[in-house]
């Protein structure tokens, strides 16, 4: 079969059209894929290395007041001027700047020798500061060095 003196007939202008678009679309699908793999593994490697170091940290507030605690149930619980010491008294813990990255309350009271001690533990603290403030109630805050946050803080209140 002969087409002529120049090759084939030309294609219609609609095919080279289709095949443009198919090109195009594989093309683009395959630049938004991977623009996805990339930024799915930037958004991994940047949770990864926002990662703090975090520790565990527990602490006693104990009522050394022979008249500042009384028993009722097996516990006991602060009375007259600590009667703000009790369980579910607020916790807070700060780094040296100010800001707060720990809150919790204090547990239930058991008699410890001639006081009454309050125990409270905060985990998944985040590390790193030189030194830290605790404040239960509203009792002020004590600071500690980072080296205390690895024993029991402890603080008394009374005599």
């Amino acid at each position: 079969m002969m087409h002529g003196q120049f090759g084939p007939p030309p294609r219609p202008a609609r095919k080279r059209w289709a095949i443009a678009l198919v090109i195009a679309g594989a093309v683009l699908g395959a630049a938004l894929a991977s623009a996805a793999v990339f930024f799915g593994y930037q958004a991994h490697a940047a949770r990864d290395t926002g990662r703090e170091n975090t520790i565990k940290v527990v602490g006693s507030m104990t009522l050394t007041s022979s008249k500042g605690w009384d028993i009722s149930g097996g516990k006991c619980t602060g009375s007259g001027g600590y009667s703000d010491i009790h369980q579910g008294t607020s916790v807070v813990l700060k780094t040296s700047s100010g800001k707060v990255i720990g809150v919790t309350q204090l547990e239930g009271g058991t008699v410890s020798g001639t006081g009454c001690a309050f125990i409270w533990v905060m985990d998944k603290v985040p590390d790193g500061d030189a030194f830290y403030t605790v404040e239960v109630g509203h009792r002020g805050a004590l600071s500690y060095p980072r080296a205390d946050l690895t024993g029991v803080l402890s603080a008394t209140l009374g005599n």
